[in-house]
């Protein structure tokens, strides 16, 4: 490194191993740009949280992981510019303390300290794709170990919703003997997963479930998830970053659930459906752990009461004003992140 490292008057420390290594270096500063940037979409939720519908609030806190997809490459990015626009230029210090190298400690150790500290980073971030890893392996099981639904009636319900939502890809259903609550995956032939009991359920509880879930595949909901939980492996040790994630799933839960609302379906009979499942999957609910990073179990017992409530006392939306309303939200968010992302690009935290 030729250039000196700066942050405001605090005197001379040993920061010597993080100038050993870039890598590290570059971990810490897009560290402590992700908490800035994280904090300025919670305040942005904050604000306009009472004029947003459910997808457009899921909406901010997926474009706000997206951000920080793009924040390692920001140095990058801005290389590339015209030097004449001010932002290929060399950046501006966010702080002013210079860092200096200390004579008592040899550069060997200092290497080694750098190291260590840089393998701290990376083994909670191997153990978290692992975990990802793990989660894709056990999907295909799922797969794998579930039969398919051959119900003409079911069948034919969901070829209807398919067309009612405009969903053009291949879906199946499969029945599965190692789930308590519908879930869906996967992207080019997605798969709604339904619990044994399923086999009993009336066509009403039958067409709120798989509104639902068709919902979850149009939204490629599986895929943003997959994207979100990777950047949020990036940045774990950001505690806002797993806020921004739960976030994001919760309001995908909501956006589905007024999806449902939109076709048509009432409030109070989709709330009592709702109910209804959850209680007749309450007995293969308690024996079992079903947590996965990958799959969002409709009947979260964790969540059912809020999304119930949420039911009903939302604030139904016709669909092309949600849909104005998400285009507005998306131009709005992309011009918001265009400017904290150039800021960020022409500051070094450290």
């Amino acid at each position: 490194m030729d250039n000196p490292i700066w942050i405001a008057d605090a005197g001379r420390i040993l920061v010597t191993p993080l100038l050993q290594v870039p890598l590290l270096q570059l971990i810490l500063d897009s560290l402590l740009k992700s908490l800035l940037l994280i904090a300025a979409f919670v305040l942005l939720d904050r604000l306009f949280c009472r004029q947003l519908s459910s997808a457009s609030r899921h909406l901010v806190w997926l474009n706000a992981l997206l951000c920080l997809a793009v924040l390692p490459w920001l140095p990058d990015l801005t290389a590339v510019w015209p030097s004449s626009s001010g932002l290929g230029q060399s950046t501006h210090a966010a702080a002013l303390i210079e860092l200096t190298v200390s004579p008592g400690v040899s550069p060997d150790a200092q290497l080694n300290i750098g190291m260590a500290l840089l393998v701290m980073y990376l083994l909670p971030l191997t153990l978290l794709l692992f975990r990802l890893v793990v989660a894709l392996y056990k999907s295909q099981r799922l797969y794998l170990s579930s039969v398919a639904e051959t119900e003409p009636a079911t069948m034919a319900l969901l070829a209807k919703l398919k067309l009612a939502l405009k969903v053009s890809r291949p879906v199946c259903i499969r029945l599965s003997a190692s789930i308590d609550s519908p879930v869906s995956f996967g992207l080019l032939r997605p798969v709604i997963l339904l619990p044994v009991p399923a086999r009993d359920w009336t066509e009403s509880i039958m067409t709120d479930v798989l509104l639902h879930e068709l919902s979850h595949i149009k939204r490629l909901d599986w895929l943003t998830t997959l994207l979100a939980y990777v950047v949020a492996s990036l940045y774990w040790m950001n505690p806002l970053v797993w806020f921004a994630l739960k976030r994001m799933r919760d309001q995908s839960e909501h956006s589905c659930d007024s999806a449902v609302l939109a076709a048509g379906r009432r409030d109070t009979d989709y709330a009592e459906n709702l109910l209804d499942v959850a209680t007749r999957c309450r007995q293969a609910r308690r024996g079992r752990n079903n947590h996965h990073p990958l799959m969002q179990p409709m009947l979260d017992h964790n969540t059912l009461t809020t999304r119930i409530s949420h039911v009903l006392e939302d604030n139904k939306m016709q669909s092309t004003a949600m849909k104005k309303q998400i285009r507005q939200s998306a131009l709005a968010l992309g011009l918001v992140s265009t400017a904290m992302l150039t800021a960020l690009s022409t500051t070094q935290v450290l």
